[in-house]
């Protein structure tokens, strides 16, 4: 798995049986409520675990990254929220679906939280939206997705938050 770029594990994860992707999604932190889903939802969640849509959408991000393109208002592959909104932590998300930056920085802050305890990579991001982002003319937050109060929620406090 070491020598793998994160697209062929976004792949691998995709291949895998929903049942098997849900063991390593909890693993990684994304314990979603799907009894608070509609049917609809519910059954979709239980044939493709909705984690893999989010690492298709980390992995497009990630690739930008590499390639130094702007993600400040690029708009991604839409990935839907409903489950992952059920996610202590996760709760900002936007009502639908997140197709801008911050549902994706959302969910790497929930991995990194989970495999890295005491991370400070979120509180990085949030001193570099805070300080270096919210300063440039004509730029806001809610081109990349933050939605107001963003600060509020418990990935962007100095002490996280347990629920």
């Amino acid at each position: 798995m070491e020598v793998l770029d994160f697209s062929d594990v976004s792949k691998l994860f995709d291949g895998m049986v929903a049942r098997e992707q849900q063991v390593v999604a909890e693993g990684l932190g994304f314990r979603a409520d799907l009894e608070k889903l509609s049917k609809n939802q519910r059954h979709k969640a239980f044939k493709r675990h909705p984690l893999a849509a989010w690492l298709e959408q980390i992995t497009v991000i990630r690739n930008a990254c590499a390639h130094h393109a702007r993600l400040w208002n690029t708009t991604f592959i839409p990935v839907g929220t409903a489950a992952a909104r059920t996610v202590p932590g996760l709760g900002s998300l936007p009502q639908g679906q997140s197709e801008r930056l911050y549902g994706s920085l959302l969910m790497m802050g929930l991995i990194l939280r989970t495999v890295s305890p005491g991370t400070g990579w979120p509180l990085k991001v949030r001193d570099l939206v805070d300080h270096s982002f919210e300063g440039l003319t004509f730029r806001t937050t809610s081109e990349m997705g933050f939605p107001k109060d963003w600060q509020q929620e418990s990935m962007w406090q100095r002490v996280l938050l347990e629920s």
